[in-house]
């Protein structure tokens, strides 16, 4: 009887358990993009500094989207700084991406990675050498590409190999030994 009292309590046990998800884990209780997203935006000069201190800026530094039908709500509107523009020898917390612990990071991030598109950097030619570099190569194998496809390549073949009248070349009687 013991036994049996011992069963129904495991089984019990096993069905209030939490129940898992299709993926074998225990659903997550927050909701990253309704918990984390930007506020409404900033409308009063008391709301400007809430969003400001809530995104560890100063009052001062703190400029939102021009506009509020930008749907980015009170999300600063930081600076075009890529990854390549900055100091590669400061101690950052996470040095990967160079940023800091609580440092609000661009909205474009992903796009303004170290490896990625640097806004602020210099191309390394004048646009217009650029320009003539890529048109010149180009027509360069244009030109090439014409010149030789004006030339005729006719293909390189034997004589064709026919059987001399009246011999024969094959028959289907077994071979002598």
């Amino acid at each position: 009887m013991a036994a049996l009292v011992r069963a129904s309590g495991a089984v019990k046990r096993l069905i209030s358990a939490p129940k898992l998800s299709a993926f074998g884990v225990l659903p997550a209780r927050t909701y990253w993009n309704k918990d984390w997203q930007p506020g409404p935006y900033p409308r009063t000069p008391e709301d400007r500094a809430a969003a400001a201190k809530k995104y560890g800026l100063l009052p001062e530094d703190y400029e939102p989207f021009p506009s509020e039908h930008d749907q980015h709500g009170d999300y600063p509107n930081l600076a075009d700084i890529g990854g390549d523009s900055k100091d590669p020898y400061y101690p950052y917390d996470y040095p990967a991406i160079k940023t800091n612990y609580g440092e609000p990071i661009h909205i474009e991030a992903d796009i303004y990675g170290e490896d990625r598109y640097n806004p602020s950097g210099r191309p390394h030619m004048p646009y217009w050498k650029m320009y003539v570099i890529f048109s010149s190569v180009m027509f360069g194998f244009f030109i090439l590409f014409a010149l030789g496809d004006m030339a005729t390549h006719p293909r390189k073949v034997m004589p064709k190999q026919l059987p001399a009248q009246g011999e024969k070349h094959y028959t289907f009687e077994p071979a002598d030994s």
